[in-house]
């Protein structure tokens, strides 16, 4: 969650800083697209590709390759989680 809201801090800057206005509308025009940014990343969710399973028959390169496989899929999620956004799987 922390990264979703540094990049709504930035979005927001960038977008309200050049407008004046008193102190107290910014706050509240600050919440409220907060919490609009908030409910538009609670609504997407990613579904990642499964983890590959290990067996007895896998040679050492398909070993290592589905080990590099898994970690990109772990990877992944943990950066979409990081976002704001649902990760399934």
């Amino acid at each position: 969650m922390e990264e979703s809201r540094k990049q709504f801090e930035a979005w927001f800057h960038s977008r309200y800083d050049q407008i004046s206005m008193p102190p107290v509308e910014r706050s509240m025009l600050f919440t409220n697209q907060w919490a609009s940014w908030q409910a538009s990343r609670a609504a997407i969710e990613i579904e990642l590709p499964k983890y590959h399973d290990y067996t007895n028959q896998d040679t050492t390169r398909a070993q290592a390759e589905k080990s590099a496989y898994n970690s990109g899929v772990y990877d992944s999620a943990n950066a979409i989680r990081a976002a704001g956004i649902k990760a399934k799987g």
